[in-house]
């Protein structure tokens, strides 16, 4: 019987274009705010640059981000995807919703308020649907074993 398994090469074109989708719509959308933060944090006189750590921090998420799909290690690359992942789609319901994309303050405003969550979540489910449906597709996608991966020990 003929071995019916996706083709490495396969899985990894579909890893690097759900990568690419990914970062299209996300970090270039957050780049006013990073800059904003690190403009910030440029003008406090320290040893340490506190802008330098916040762009190095920002730099190593998205390396990390690149990274976790190719890791072979299924519960670690399960694991971290699905914080990544989880964190874009409340990003994108946030900003189709608000205008504003996640920080603190909005953190803060959905914990207090998550009592009054499933009340209201049939009117926003045409919002939701969409980015949970994209974020499930690329999670799939991101998550799938490959035979030959990065190893974490």
């Amino acid at each position: 019987m003929a071995d019916r398994a996706i083709p490495e090469r396969t899985i990894r074109a579909a890893k690097l274009v759900a990568l690419a989708l990914l970062f299209v719509s996300a970090p270039l959308a957050w780049y006013a705010d990073i800059r904003h933060s690190a403009m910030i944090l440029a003008q406090t006189s320290r040893i340490v640059r506190p802008a330098a750590l916040y762009s190095g921090a920002v730099l190593l998420s998205f390396a990390a981000l690149v990274v976790t799909p190719f890791l072979r290690n299924h519960v670690a690359r399960c694991a971290f995807l699905a914080m990544f992942l989880s964190s874009f789609a409340l990003d994108r319901v946030v900003l189709a919703t608000s205008g504003h994309h996640v920080d603190v303050t909005v953190l803060k405003l959905l914990w207090h308020n998550r009592n009054l969550a499933a009340p209201v979540l049939h009117e926003y489910l045409p919002v939701v649907a969409p980015y949970a449906a994209a974020t499930a597709v690329l999670g799939t996608i991101l998550a799938w074993p490959t035979s030959r991966g990065l190893s974490l020990v």
